[in-house]
């Protein structure tokens, strides 16, 4: 008898510690799970902010502030000066290209002038091979001066 009472005592004692492990283990993969997620909620933030920028090309955008000095602070400070430096450099090439355009379009209109002065006298000269030498001269002299022009 005396060792029935304390066998029942022993798997008592074993159904309880077996069920209280059940319980820790649930109560911890719970805990762990909840510290994990929100340890992991700036970086979740950072990957939605940077695939933001990439669809939307904004580089004016910036990632949430981080006041942590952890890595995910100086991945934050790091991902946003390099956004500071792309930015400014499509800034630059902006501004070249529109440069650029610039030149482009006062060269044609400078082009223009000296190169309708010069088709209007060869057609002249070609329309009219009989046409009085001081006209021929004129024109000749009015296609070296536009040629010269265009060379400057």
């Amino acid at each position: 008898e005396s060792t029935v009472f304390v066998e029942e005592q022993l798997a008592g004692l074993r159904a309880v510690i077996v069920f209280a492990g059940i319980i820790t283990l649930i109560v911890a993969a719970i805990v762990s799970w909840l510290v994990s997620g929100r340890a992991l909620q700036p970086l979740r933030r950072l990957a939605e902010t940077t695939s933001e920028i990439a669809r939307t090309g904004d580089l004016s955008r910036r990632l949430p502030p981080s006041n942590a000095a952890d890595e995910v602070g100086r991945l934050t400070s790091s991902f946003d000066g390099m956004l500071d430096r792309l930015q400014g450099a499509q800034e630059g090439l902006t501004s070249a290209l529109q440069a650029q355009q610039r030149f482009v379009a006062d060269a044609s209109h400078e082009l223009r002038s000296p190169l309708t002065t010069i088709r209007n006298n060869a057609g002249f000269l070609m329309g009219h091979p009989d046409a009085r030498t001081q006209y021929r001269t004129e024109a000749i002299a009015d296609i070296a001066a536009e040629a010269e022009r265009m060379a400057g």
